[in-house]
């Protein structure tokens, strides 16, 4: 290989690490409020204490309607998805309600209903300041000690690969163990 071809492919992965380390950055911007959730890489959406987008500052009427383990955001190589985890008052892209435990791709611009309140789905093309990351460290303390809505949010985080290597047969026992401890959320979770 040529000096100027390897020259064009190492500029070539250069800009695409680039470009997909850009995508790792996104915020959900509520319609009619100023609320901007700034967040870097997957996350979990709920009012569970371990979930890394528990959403606080929206109108506490909507934010009620916001399941424990509500949903998913992920980014694999710079494509974003959002999956509903059997929220009780579903997720919605763009007006459409989704399917629970099934992935939907979401656009710059795309609007996501959580509950009763609509946010925009924004890519950001820096990392902001305040980005939020999700951190595995509170669920697995809070599983240890016998929270069950923290082991469903492992569980999650584990299924997805959501701050952790994927592993399906963790999350399975996880969510087993969430749903024994009667978390109804973490029962309507799917055999995979």
């Amino acid at each position: 290989m040529s000096y100027t071809t390897r020259a064009l492919v190492a500029a070539v992965l250069i800009a695409a690490g680039a470009s997909s380390a850009q995508a790792q950055h996104a915020s959900l911007v509520l319609r009619g409020n100023s609320l901007f959730v700034r967040f870097q890489g997957p996350q979990i959406i709920g009012r569970a204490a371990a979930c890394s987008l528990q959403l606080q500052g929206v109108p506490e009427a909507q934010h009620t309607q916001l399941s424990r383990l509500h949903a998913a955001l992920v980014v694999d190589a710079g494509a974003w998805s959002v999956t509903d985890l059997g929220s009780t008052n579903g997720t919605f892209v763009n007006d459409k309600r989704l399917t629970p435990w099934t992935s939907a791709p979401l656009a710059d611009g795309d609007q996501v209903g959580l509950g009763g309140f609509s946010f925009e789905f924004q890519v950001l093309k820096a990392k902001p300041r305040d980005a939020v990351s999700f951190d595995p460290t509170m669920a697995e303390k809070g599983c240890a000690a016998g929270a069950a809505a923290d082991c469903a949010v492992l569980g999650v985080a584990y299924d997805l690969g959501i701050g952790v290597t994927r592993d399906a047969a963790r999350a399975r026992k996880l969510l087993q163990q969430a749903c024994a401890a009667g978390y109804e959320p973490a029962c309507r979770a799917p055999a995979r």
